[in-house]
């Protein structure tokens, strides 16, 4: 009886083991074609090419003219691409395509760009070539950094653009060799770290590790002087032969603009030397005299010498290029509206803007930049360039400007102030995604927080 009992279990096991195993294997391939398409949904390339059909409609930069080839005035080696040599450009046209905006009277959160139908027109007519989109990423080298010799890392930080965080991985979770580490005493301010090689020489310039030599927030006419070199020599004790490279951080100038005033709000003033070199903010010719603690937007926007307005053309532009009464005429933009009233004339005279141009031309040259609204991507083509990992991940956090709301004609002063800003923030945009998609192999690449995408067996 026991025998035939076990006979009968043992036919049984056997009858639904094979059952079983099916069942088993139909799971794991549903399990695997369901984690194939979420790491692909969150893959670089994905986001790079879904990042591209939002993007501007755009051709590269140059519109017939040619930009200033001047050449850099410090006896250390200036790097600020793959050579110290500047270019000059052909034809070319920048095109802002129409985001839709909501037609409420007000928004809340991160807003969109707003432009009018006839923009959309002229988005029309003007189309970048093959030759012409290619030509986005031909300055993009990878760059190996040898902190022990003559390299010098230069971060530019454009204020409200998430730099103090972008500084912070810099010092705290760059992997580098552990005998040039930097050794920080405080992170909250200026000069709280040290970041040296094994001869005792300085390899990151920023605000946590060299302060403000050259001034507050430095642009790239103050750090393009001599002033960058001789700081140096100050810090260092003696002259020696460097190689600086310079990297920034971007952000969109709707929303970089709206936390610049809420820190004005918060604070009261900008800081010394966040002007024109050649146009100084005094209480003769600014807006406020002791400070500008609780300005409501409004006022912000009516301030006739403001230095947030177009601020990252502003500071990447080669403002020595010419006198001061022409950078100013250059960077009074809300009167373009009135005065040309043909849409393409319009665009004509913003896109072949000096300031523009100029900004657009270092941009390019630049090893590499980030975008404040994609962290993640930015940690990796930083990673991509240069070769350094990050010991914590870029995390993309809450801001000010998510929460503000602000009517519709407060939002469209902010862009006609801006609109250099936007031409060049368009054209950033492009090129990082281009950057992005070019340093992206989709098979086994992924972004998920559990994923160190900065293996060889991963980029492989």
């Amino acid at each position: 009886m026991l025998l035939r009992l076990f006979e009968h279990i043992s036919s049984s096991v056997v009858r639904y083991q094979r059952i079983f195993f099916v069942i088993m294997f139909v799971a794991f391939v549903v399990l695997l074609l369901v984690e194939s398409q979420h790491n692909f949904r969150f893959s670089p390339t994905y986001l790079a090419k879904k990042q591209s059909r939002k993007s501007a409609t755009f051709a590269p930069f140059g519109s017939g003219g040619q930009t200033t080839d001047r050449p850099v005035n410090v006896s250390g080696v200036f790097h600020t691409g793959s050579s110290i040599q500047r270019e000059h450009h052909k034809g070319g046209h920048f095109i802002i395509d129409p985001l839709q905006s909501k037609t409420e009277p007000e928004v809340r959160g991160r807003p969109q760009i707003h432009e009018d139908k006839t923009e959309v027109e002229i988005a029309k007519h003007w189309q970048p070539s093959a030759d012409q989109m290619k030509a986005l990423s031909e300055h993009h080298i990878r760059q190996s950094l040898d902190f022990e010799a003559e390299d010098i890392l230069v971060f530019m930080h454009i204020p409200k653009t998430s730099g103090k965080t972008f500084n912070k991985h810099l010092v705290i979770d760059m992997e580098v060799p552990e005998e040039i580490r930097c050794r920080c005493k405080t992170l909250d301010k200026p000069h709280g770290c040290k970041c040296l090689n094994s001869d005792g020489y300085i390899w990151l310039f920023s605000r946590l590790t060299t302060a403000w030599p050259c001034g507050v927030h430095p642009s790239w006419s103050d750090l393009s002087l001599d002033c960058l070199n001789h700081a140096m020599s100050r810090k260092e004790g003696r002259n020696r032969k460097r190689k600086f490279t310079i990297v920034t951080i971007l952000r969109s100038p709707y929303t970089r603009y709206i936390s610049e005033w809420h820190n004005i709000q918060e604070h009261g003033q900008w800081k010394p030397f966040q002007n024109l070199r050649c146009y100084p903010l005094t209480r003769e010719n600014f807006c406020y005299e002791d400070n500008w603690v609780g300005v409501t937007l409004d006022q912000f926007l009516d301030c006739p010498n403001n230095p947030g307005n177009n601020r990252q053309v502003r500071m990447l532009a080669d403002l020595h290029m010419a006198n001061c009464s022409q950078i100013l005429e250059w960077l009074d933009m809300p009167e373009i509206k009135d005065e040309v009233q043909d849409i393409s004339k319009r665009y004509q005279y913003i896109i072949n803007n000096p300031l523009l141009r100029s900004a657009i031309h270092n941009l390019k040259h630049l090893t590499f930049f980030g975008l404040e609204e994609h962290q993640r991507e930015s940690e990796y083509l930083f990673t991509r360039t240069f070769g350094y990992t990050f010991k914590s991940h870029f995390r993309q956090a809450k801001t000010f400007s998510e929460q503000v709301v602000i009517s519709r004609r407060q939002r469209e002063r902010i862009l006609d102030l801006n609109r250099l800003d936007l031409v060049f923030y368009r054209y950033a945009r492009e090129l990082f995604f281009k950057r992005l998609h070019e340093n992206v192999k989709r098979k086994h690449l992924f972004l998920a927080d559990n994923v160190d995408f900065t293996t060889e067996a991963t980029l492989a």
